[in-house]
């Protein structure tokens, strides 16, 4: 009777441990990377607000890390003046959400519209993959979580396979039922501003295959 007791109680332990574990940000990015390796889009949308990321997202290209990088890249010079307006954002969400979802589907940032969808020249994440690599960074680990109330702060550390540099891409996430979402990534500009200063830096020798 002594044994089993024992046993009930380390039961309820490691169940209760589990249980907590679930409830933390840092269970729900290990999900959305479990659901983008998967290909699971039902799984990627329970963690992951694509339409409030990719929303900011468009917001993001016209930040002033954007604009001071428009005079020295051609990319983001268009895009910061092709979004001049509000009548081009309810355009590009769409695509930029479609892209991400297709992203976690085949592993490559596309969408199904036809170019003419698209303002003149406006490019999406396809074409941003292509500047910048995206899928040449690795995930690396969690460096912090900061939870205030309902919301959180997360920075994961990502590193550029071209340059052999560590890069912070910082999460905002809100807690949704009985985990968390990522609804944010409230250093895009930044991140994108450091790749950008990388390829200004030095010209890599070799660069590797995009990841899958």
């Amino acid at each position: 009777m002594r044994f089993l007791l024992i046993l009930l109680v380390i039961c309820l332990s490691v169940g209760g441990a589990y249980w907590y574990w679930t409830t933390t940000p840092q269970y729900s990015i290990e999900q959305v990377k479990v659901a983008v390796k998967a290909h699971d889009l039902p799984k990627f949308r329970e963690y992951f607000d694509v339409d409030s990321v990719s929303d900011r997202m468009v917001d993001d290209f016209l930040s002033p890390p954007m604009q001071q990088l428009g005079p020295h890249n051609s990319l983001l010079a268009g895009i910061v003046q092709g979004l001049v307006d509000g009548l081009v954002k309810p355009t590009l969400t769409p695509v930029v959400k479609e892209e991400v979802e297709q992203f976690v589907i085949g592993g490559k940032f596309s969408h199904s519209q036809t170019d003419a969808s698209l303002p003149a020249g406006r490019p999406t994440l396809a074409t941003f993959d292509k500047k910048f690599g995206f899928r040449n960074h690795a995930f690396r680990s969690i460096k912090y979580v900061k939870i205030d109330g309902d919301s959180a702060i997360t920075g994961l550390v990502f590193h550029n396979e071209v340059y052999q540099a560590d890069l912070l891409l910082e999460l905002k996430m809100r807690k949704v039922e009985n985990h968390w979402q990522v609804m944010q990534l409230t250093n895009f500009p930044d991140f994108v501003a450091n790749i950008a200063q990388l390829q200004l830096n030095r010209v890599p020798t070799a660069t590797p295959p995009a990841r899958k």
